[in-house]
């Protein structure tokens, strides 16, 4: 980590000081003094941050390649608000709050566990621009934004109580994606969009992870996903 400590900045003694953490040990500096810590780590990670980077319960986790297309039915662009409801340890929201400019991602979790391992993440990729929500939705989004996109991966039984909240609020233009692992919540979730009137879009998402297998790859399939995504209206 390179650091710079600027010290009696525009006067005739102006100094700067380059060096690393380690080397500033013991160091003693001119009074009004800035310092300056550059992540050197920062951008490491582009688009499709592998699911071991981010800090998460074991299986509990929407896959890098769900992520992908998650993100690309959310559409989301420069200073777009995000309901990210069922925030879990953020893999959505960390990979959302990078897309464009401006955009603010508002995590709701009510877990205190997964809130924890949120805000690590939150912290290893510098994500400012997300906004730790505790509570459970949809008492919590009361006092949020009206967001352009909603994106639903947990409901806690309160699927639809959240949908209603999200279609009421949504700005105009936006849209709303939920991601289903039952057929129930499927089921649930096209229901109350189609009795609105909203135009949906459905695709299943199934996964073929290799394993290794004596020296050879054998394919092991994990559960499907149903992504729906629907425009407000």
């Amino acid at each position: 980590t390179t650091v710079y400590v600027c010290s009696r900045l525009g006067g005739p003694d102006e100094k700067v000081w380059q060096g690393n953490l380690s080397s500033l040990t013991g160091k003693r500096f001119p009074d009004l003094n800035v310092m300056i810590i550059l992540n050197d780590r920062a951008g490491e990670e582009g688009f499709g941050i592998p699911d071991h980077v981010l800090a998460h319960d074991k299986g509990m986790i929407t896959r890098s390649e769900v992520r992908a297309v998650t993100l690309g039915k959310l559409r989301i662009g420069p200073g777009h608000i995000l309901w990210d409801v069922g925030a879990g340890s953020g893999s959505v929201s960390i990979e959302a709050a990078r897309l464009a400019r401006g955009v603010t991602v508002y995590a709701v979790e009510k877990s205190a566990k997964r809130i924890s391992m949120l805000k690590r993440n939150i912290l290893r990729f510098g994500s400012g621009n997300i906004r730790v929500v505790r509570g459970e939705a949809p008492s919590v989004l009361k006092g949020l934004a009206d967001p352009d996109r909603v994106f639903i991966g947990g409901s806690g039984g309160h699927l639809e109580e959240i949908l209603r909240n999200a279609v009421r609020r949504l700005c105009p233009g936006g849209r709303i994606v939920v991601n289903a692992v039952t057929l129930e919540t499927l089921h649930q979730t096209v229901a109350f969009l189609k009795k609105r009137g909203l135009s949906l879009d459905v695709v299943s998402v199934q996964i073929g992870r290799g394993h290794d297998l004596k020296g050879k790859v054998m394919m092991q399939a994990e559960n499907p996903v149903f992504i729906i995504s629907a425009d407000g209206s």
